[in-house]
């Protein structure tokens, strides 16, 4: 999606360094659909792995019953915290290549996933 918007504006960008009349001609928007498909196919084959490995946390707490007992306590926070630290790293990884209001949603979607499996279990 990055890439893709970036080959709309390159030639607007660069338009003034090239010479005449390659200036009139040089765009990448024929370009612009094919990598934009591929980043999407690209980008929701990591939302489905994210989401797998979301779900495996979740499962190793084994629901979120009898947490007043130690070891089950322990268990589950151990759990959180790398989910936890899993979606922070998300969030660094994803905010220098993805759009701001795709940056959010797509974290919106894993912290509803999580959500909805700590209020079901």
């Amino acid at each position: 999606l990055y890439l893709a918007h970036r080959l709309i504006v390159l030639g607007h960008t660069f338009k003034l360094k090239f010479p005449d009349p390659v200036d009139r001609k040089i765009t990448f928007a024929d370009v612009v659909p094919l990598i934009r498909r591929l980043g999407e196919s690209y980008f929701t084959s990591q939302m489905r792995k994210h989401t797998d490995i979301i779900n495996s946390f979740l499962d190793s707490c084994d629901g979120f019953r009898d947490t007043h007992r130690t070891t089950r306590k322990r268990r589950v926070q151990e759990n959180v915290k790398e989910l936890r630290d899993h979606l922070i790293s998300l969030d660094a990884a994803w905010k220098d290549v993805l759009p701001t209001e795709i940056l959010f949603r797509a974290l919106g979607v894993l912290l509803d996933i999580v959500l909805e499996r700590m209020i079901d279990d």
